[in-house]
């Protein structure tokens, strides 16, 4: 898919066939009712900067009313811009990996608690088959749902495995 910038130069038929295709391009569950993604902006993972720019447009293109947040986390071994708060907001609340917080991204459900994914060395084709997964939507073809990620301890803070 092209960047965003791309798809505002493309002709209007090309630029909704970009976000009408693809990894994304489909509705989720009606169970969910919104999603959190959180990751480092920079010198992290490619897999889930991938998602945020590719796979992210195409959910909200299919999905209309579910709302998207994006927590583009400052790199805490990069030197803040705020002396009076060096520390601002890096990742607070995440897990860290390696001196960075960890990627992630939180599933809320109308019906059930919310469910959190790692994000952690996961690609965004593979990002999107455990979101599909965990909505309870058809499996993506020609990629497997990551193990358990359906059922029982497929994330942190999985409430409901333990409940099932």
């Amino acid at each position: 898919m092209p960047s965003a910038q791309a798809i505002r130069r493309l002709p209007l038929a090309a630029a909704i066939k970009a976000v009408s295709s693809g990894p994304g391009a489909e509705r989720l569950s009606a169970s969910v009712s919104g999603l959190n993604v959180r990751f480092v902006a920079k010198n992290s993972e490619v897999g889930p900067r991938e998602f945020v720019r590719t796979v992210a447009p195409r959910i909200a293109y299919a999905n209309p009313a579910l709302p998207i947040a994006i927590d583009r986390i400052p790199d805490p071994r990069s030197r803040s811009l705020d002396p009076r708060d060096p520390g601002k907001a890096a990742g607070a609340g995440a897990a860290w990996n390696d001196g960075v917080p960890g990627a992630s991204m939180v599933v809320h459900f109308h019906d059930r608690p919310a469910r959190t994914l790692p994000l952690r060395h996961l690609s965004a084709a593979q990002i999107w088959a455990q979101l599909v997964g965990v909505a309870g939507e058809h499996a993506v073809q020609g990629i497997a749902a990551p193990a358990g990620a359906a059922g029982a301890g497929a994330g942190v803070g999985d409430a409901e495995a333990t409940a099932a």
